[in-house]
């Protein structure tokens, strides 16, 4: 059943070969078998209903994995629609300006290889909001809101969610998006758009790959 439930979504998507190592690589399948191990006992008088949530779990699981070994059409896409909508010289909001000397001053964004001048943006009052967002990363600006369900195979995934928010903090995964947005409104080379496209893509592949490595979680 595992194999097949793996196996099934992959072929689908047509991702076979990238999906099963990257499977592999995060050991997915070995920490399927141990928590069917664990659950499908108490699940005994319910095996259909099990089997049911088990796929659930798996195809959400699938549809990350589809997007990491076809990132270039999806993550791409998410790109063009977050991103690639904002024109250079779109006016910033207030909040937005804020970010942006947020950003400079956590050293997210580099001013020099942007030429920009954040002396512009000097009589901006953005004082209690960076106070605020050097302790909490403001809601507004996530890029990374999963949409993560209450159980995965059967058992809670409040621990999966909390070790992932904890890594987003951590390698500063929203500030980085954050960053493009901004970035995305100065007048830049053809090289550098190409540039913050393919780090947008690896920022979200890096968070694909650190939601299987919270998987361990489940126990």
């Amino acid at each position: 059943m595992i194999e097949h439930s793996i196996d099934q979504p992959l072929n689908k998507f047509n991702i076979t070969e990238c999906g099963w190592k990257f499977i592999k690589d995060h050991k997915t399948d070995e920490l399927a078998f141990n928590v069917y191990k664990r659950a499908n006992p108490i699940a005994s008088n319910t095996e259909l209903r099990f089997e049911r949530k088990w796929r659930r779990s798996m195809n959400y699981l699938m549809e990350y994995v589809r997007s990491y070994c076809k990132s270039d059409v999806y993550i791409a896409q998410a790109f063009n629609y977050e991103v690639g909508g904002r024109h250079p010289n779109s006016s910033l909001t207030h909040n937005e300006v804020c970010m942006l000397k947020h950003l400079i001053d956590i050293n997210i964004i580099e001013t020099k290889l942007y030429k920009i001048d954040d002396g512009r943006y000097a009589e901006e009052n953005c004082e209690t909001l960076l106070v605020e967002w050097s302790a909490t990363f403001p809601y507004q600006f996530n890029s990374f809101d999963v949409n993560f369900p209450d159980e995965l195979f059967s058992l809670p995934s409040k621990n999966v969610l909390e070790c992932l928010h904890q890594k987003i903090n951590q390698e500063k995964l929203n500030e980085k998006l954050a960053s493009y947005k901004m970035l995305h409104t100065f007048n830049l080379s053809p090289t550098q758009t190409e540039e913050i496209r393919n780090d947008y893509i690896n920022v979200y592949k890096t968070l694909i790959s650190t939601m299987f490595e919270c998987l361990e979680k489940l126990f």
